[in-house]
């Protein structure tokens, strides 16, 4: 697991999908903003001030956002940690890429 691996803490508990939406493949963005928003709630007091959201997939970035809506009354500092990442129909490369060295040099 891959908190076990790098000893962080799990706590799966603390946000809470409170709507009933749609699968979200096969929408477009407009659609998936409208699906989940809303959708997450926070279960309880916020401990950290440091969070890590893991997603298994990003496209258009919805889920986290709204996960980060929810969280926001407690001003965390987020980290988004994404397992794959597939391009939304119309969002271009250019929309994702790091500001400054184009290059390819780190």
């Amino acid at each position: 697991m891959l908190s076990q691996e790098l000893a962080l803490p799990l706590v799966d508990s603390l946000l809470l999908r409170v709507a009933d939406t749609a699968p979200q493949a096969g929408l477009s963005g407009k659609a998936r903003r409208r699906n989940l928003a809303k959708a997450f709630a926070v279960r309880g007091e916020l401990q950290w001030q440091r969070l890590v959201l893991v997603d298994d997939v990003v496209t258009t970035g919805t889920t986290i956002r709204e996960a980060a809506k929810a969280l926001a009354p407690w001003s965390p500092d987020i980290q988004v940690w994404c397992l794959a990442r597939a391009e939304a129909p119309g969002l271009s490369h250019s929309s994702w890429a790091v500001k400054g060295r184009q290059d390819g040099a780190d």
